[in-house]
């Protein structure tokens, strides 16, 4: 099945075309994700760039920004500070709105999501006014991820890729002790119990998104003793089940 690239995935092709950005240790990424989903329900657009840019490290600087910096997964929390959270003296900002999540900073001026919205759309203040007075920067997130890129806005996006979504599902276990540990740590289960009460529910969701991300995971599986069935999946699926991680 041959499946069209939206147009944000299309600019996260871009921004990874453009920079190197390091692979990040999947225990690692667990951390920073459940980290996140503790403190905010995000939009799956913005999910999709925190996931594929984990380790972001590069300051953009052009015609729009004198030195923006995009938050990644590993740094979307500490963002945060000195907007919604002084570190120095370890408290929320009274007078930050706690509906805005800084997503990236120009020179400290702060770009935001609204979450009470329902959508992508990017917001912009100027930092030291005195109080925050934020204005409609972007109508989307695409829109700013093409200011930040230098993407030519009538950049057409109807070009056909080879683009599949795959959907790992355990259905048995051929060695339970050995399901037991690793079920536990690809989770980040706090307990062996949760781990059990995961199993009570097979078939269990255990990866959706990319094929090029199911090898080492197909190995592990096979490894540590469980059995499972491989999915081609749309897009659409692939949101939902993203929305269905979240809410583990």
């Amino acid at each position: 099945m041959i499946l069209m690239k939206s147009r944000l995935e299309q600019l996260l092709d871009e921004l990874l075309r453009q920079i190197d950005i390091p692979a990040m240790e999947q225990a690692m990424s667990k951390q920073y994700k459940s980290q996140i989903r503790r403190r905010w329900e995000l939009p799956a657009d913005y999910w999709m760039l925190l996931e594929r840019c984990c380790g972001l490290r590069t300051v953009w600087s052009n015609d729009t920004y004198e030195a923006l910096e995009l938050w990644g997964l590993d740094t979307l929390v500490k963002g945060q500070e000195g907007y919604a959270y002084n570190p120095v003296e370890q408290k929320v900002i009274k007078d930050w709105d706690e509906h805005l999540v800084v997503i990236a900073s120009d020179a400290g001026d702060p770009y935001c999501l609204d979450l009470r919205r329902n959508d992508t759309a990017v917001f912009w203040a100027e930092h030291g006014a005195g109080t925050w007075d934020f204005q409609p920067a972007f109508d989307c997130l695409e829109d700013f991820l093409e200011s930040v890129l230098d993407v030519p806005k009538t950049q057409e996006y109807e070009t056909a890729y080879p683009y599949h979504y795959i959907r790992l599902i355990v259905t048995g276990i051929s060695d339970t002790k050995k399901a037991l540990v690793f079920l536990k740590q690809h989770f980040g289960d706090s307990s062996f119990q949760q781990t059990k009460d995961r199993l009570k529910e097979l078939p269990l969701l255990i990866y959706s998104g990319l094929d090029t991300g199911t090898a080492p995971l197909e190995n592990s599986l096979d490894r540590w003793g469980l059995m499972y069935e491989k999915q081609q999946i749309s897009l659409e699926k692939f949101l939902e089940d993203q929305a269905y991680i979240r809410n583990l």
